[in-house]
């Protein structure tokens, strides 16, 4: 008798999305959040690091949407005021957040995700 072990390792990322298809299928696959920035947005540009660190450390999916490049998908979920993060879970939006406090963001992704 043959015996197989399959391994399955999870891919823990956090990335710069290219376009909406991209979007579509991370947010199908699992729990991920989302930051809504734009290169001229200095909350964003401080929030981020602190987001991208608390999701690896947390091994949880999560990818930047720039309102410029992706301006779209943006208007799709009405994002009005950045940073927006969106807390996605099984492609169903749990939480919208916007500006950059970090104890609501941090809090709502331990409610949601953890």
């Amino acid at each position: 008798k043959e015996i197989r072990v399959v391994y399955y390792i999870k891919t823990i990322m956090y990335t710069v999305l290219e376009n909406e298809r991209e979007f579509d299928e991370l947010v199908k696959k699992g729990p991920v959040v989302v930051q809504f920035w734009a290169s001229w947005c200095k909350p964003c540009q401080r929030l981020s690091p602190t987001l991208k660190t608390y999701c690896l450390s947390n091994n949880i999916n999560g990818v930047y949407v720039d309102v410029d490049e992706l301006n779209e998908l943006a208007d799709s979920y009405d994002v009005q005021k950045l940073p927006c993060i969106l807390i996605v879970k099984n492609a169903v939006v749990l939480e919208k957040i916007e500006g950059a406090n970090w104890d609501v963001i941090e809090q709502k992704i331990k409610e949601h995700l953890l």
